[in-house]
């Protein structure tokens, strides 16, 4: 089954550390509304993170670095997962 994909962009992001802490923060959000729902339902978000200018240097390469970490973390080997650090 597909699914939706969307951006978000933070100002001030500057190392990955902490790039790294908002994803998780998003995460912990999406979990929190998801155990509300009945059971049965399967969800589930795939995060992923690029720093500028460490991953890329212009906003194509920062999604592109972002995707490649995303489908890494769904463990989708059909995608390059090595824009960096591949996490």
């Amino acid at each position: 089954m597909g699914g939706d994909e969307f951006v978000v962009m933070l100002e001030g992001v500057a190392v990955t550390d902490t790039a790294e802490a908002a994803k998780a923060r998003i995460g912990e959000a999406l979990d929190a509304v998801w155990v509300k729902l009945p059971p049965g339902i399967p969800v589930g978000a795939s995060l992923g993170h690029a720093v500028y200018p460490d991953d890329a240097g212009d906003a194509e390469g920062l999604y592109a670095a972002a995707d490649a970490r995303m489908y890494a973390a769904k463990g989708g080997a059909q995608r390059d997962a090595s824009p960096g650090d591949g996490r």
